[in-house]
């Protein structure tokens, strides 16, 4: 493959794919039908949704901002104001393409030391088989309680739910989702 594609940009399940438009800036020697008929082919898909990259988001990742549920339905964060005009086109897209959404907590970590903190980001967390590892930050009880709720609420008890510490992790940049791709490729 001669595109850039990064990972934690490719957000997929069954026949559909969701990325951010970053994936085009990261490949300038393609024209965007090009890039988007590539795609298309090598995730295996019938509909690659493209959406814009989130505000404050270094790496422009598609899954700090959006997860499938199932094939009609993906998760995605609340609001925040800092993000209330990606947050509408985001909407606007999802409907487009005929996607319901459930909210997850979402909040920004506001820390000089590590600017591409992912504290506050409950999307990042990790899927495997019949298990869902949500993330869990320091000093933030409320929130970690309202992710749970709502992973339980979507997937019902079909799903396995356990927390993790994150803080550590999160303010390197990115969670768990992030981290099982850097490990599994």
């Amino acid at each position: 493959m001669d595109l850039v594609v990064d990972g934690g940009n490719i957000v997929r399940l069954g026949w559909k794919a969701i990325m951010t438009e970053r994936v085009y800036q990261e490949n300038p020697g393609f024209r965007k039908p090009a890039v988007h008929a590539i795609l298309m082919d090598l995730l295996n898909v019938d509909k690659l949704i493209m959406i814009p990259v989130e505000p404050g988001d270094p790496y422009g990742h598609a899954d700090g901002c959006v997860r499938f549920v199932d094939e009609n339905t993906v998760l995605i964060n609340e609001p925040l104001a800092e993000t209330s005009r990606f947050c509408r086109e985001l909407r606007k897209i999802l409907e487009k393409n005929s996607l319901r959404w459930h909210e997850m907590p979402y909040f920004w970590d506001y820390d000089p030391k590590n600017k591409d903190s992912a504290v506050g980001n409950y999307l990042n967390y990790l899927e495997v088989a019949n298990l869902i590892v949500v993330l869990r930050y320091r000093g933030y009880n409320a929130k970690n309680k309202k992710a749970i709720l709502v992973l339980r609420q979507v997937f019902g008890s079909s799903i396995d739910i356990v927390s993790v510490e994150a803080t550590p992790i999160a303010k390197q940049g990115g969670v768990l989702n992030c981290v099982s791709w850097n490990i599994f490729s």
